[in-house]
């Protein structure tokens, strides 16, 4: 989990989290998500792939220009679900706040100094 910046939407407590969506044991479907009550309740959520490709040990941060990214492990193409003795790779997701919030939460156009 990581707070988004809050001098760069105007002082809001915006706390980001992402993880498989699975419904079943396997860590796939990853999502982003974000609470505005401290992890209460999640108010917004992203998909970032699709239900059969590989999402696991994912790990969120904000660029310096807002954009939120996410890298996670994957299967060596981003495609699918691995084996036990498969390569695997890291992906990163690039996602906008606007994306996420759909437009409820905006981004300074530029930071303070």
């Amino acid at each position: 989990m990581v707070r988004y910046p809050p001098e760069l939407i105007g002082g809001a407590d915006l706390v980001l989290f992402s993880n498989p969506d699975a419904k079943e044991s396997v860590r796939c479907h990853g999502g982003l998500r974000g609470s505005v009550d401290g992890g209460r309740t999640w108010k917004y959520a992203r998909k970032l792939n699709t239900a059969s490709d590989w999402f696991d040990y994912s790990s969120v941060a904000v660029a310096g220009d807002g954009t939120l990214l996410v890298l996670a492990k994957s299967t060596a193409t981003g495609r699918g679900v691995p084996g036990f003795a498969k390569a695997c790779s890291m992906v990163i997701f690039r996602v906008s706040l606007d994306s996420l919030t759909n437009g409820e939460l905006r981004t300074a156009t530029r930071p303070p100094t």
